[in-house]
């Protein structure tokens, strides 16, 4: 998922693409370890992309505090 369209949802469904992407984390880590996945790096993307989503949302909330 790109920055653009991460800036383009709205604040529910960020919340809920947030929660979506820690879910993916906690199979891929578990896919892992358990011998299910042969790519081993998405882990690894689905981090930074949680990154990328969390610092969204608290960018949103810092622009509220100051309103």
């Amino acid at each position: 998922m790109k920055n653009s369209e991460i800036v383009a949802l709205e604040d529910i469904a960020l919340t809920e693409k947030i929660a979506e992407t820690r879910e993916g984390i906690f199979r891929s880590r578990f896919n892992d370890t358990f011998g299910g996945s042969t790519d081993t790096s998405t882990a690894k993307k689905l981090r930074r992309q949680l990154a990328r989503l969390l610092t969204e949302q608290r960018k949103r909330q810092m622009s509220q505090e100051e309103a």
